[in-house]
């Protein structure tokens, strides 16, 4: 009952913006209520702040130094090693850790060494803006790790695990 009554003010408000001709300065403040509501709740309503933080250290390869030059190459064999140590003590205590890093590590390579398969451009406007890696979507990282099992130069199961589980994760969030 509440939420009917509270839905039909809603509706009169916005009825009478449009005949009273305020609708755009109305419209605005009735948002405000939304998202003034959405946002107070916003840090008690993501649990898992940490996991998402060290997700992405893993996982966000845009932010990897994908050239075949020394000081890159190095950056390649640490890049997100101690967020995987984490995420492998803490959420997936099952897994080994040691086999989980290797894994990373071909995945990383992968990637550095195809891609010119995951640039997409930044807009679909036609202006030319640059490109940037995908990560999701059509010919992007993720799809094509998932495509099959023999996709880097060996089989990399536990990081497509921890992968799957932390889309589901970042998707619930």
């Amino acid at each position: 009952r509440k939420d009917t009554i509270s839905f039909l003010s809603a509706v009169s408000e916005l009825d009478l913006a449009v005949a009273s001709g305020d609708a755009e300065i109305r419209l605005l403040a009735y948002q405000t209520k939304f998202v003034g509501a959405v946002l107070s709740s916003f840090e008690t309503r993501i649990q898992s702040q940490r996991v998402t933080l060290l997700l992405r250290e893993i996982f966000d390869f845009r932010h990897m130094l994908l050239s075949a030059a020394v000081t890159a190459n190095k950056a390649l064999l640490s890049w997100g090693v101690t967020a995987l140590k984490e995420v492998c003590s803490t959420y997936f205590p099952e897994l080994n850790a040691a086999v989980v890093k290797d894994e990373a590590l071909t995945m990383r390579f992968h990637i550095r060494e195809n891609q010119k398969f995951f640039l997409q451009p930044v807009n679909s406007s036609g202006f030319w803006k640059g490109r940037i890696l995908a990560l999701t979507g059509p010919d992007s990282v993720v799809a094509t790790l998932f495509s099959r099992s023999d996709v880097c130069s060996k089989p990399v199961p536990n990081i497509l695990h921890i992968a799957d589980d932390s889309c589901v994760h970042v998707a619930v969030l």
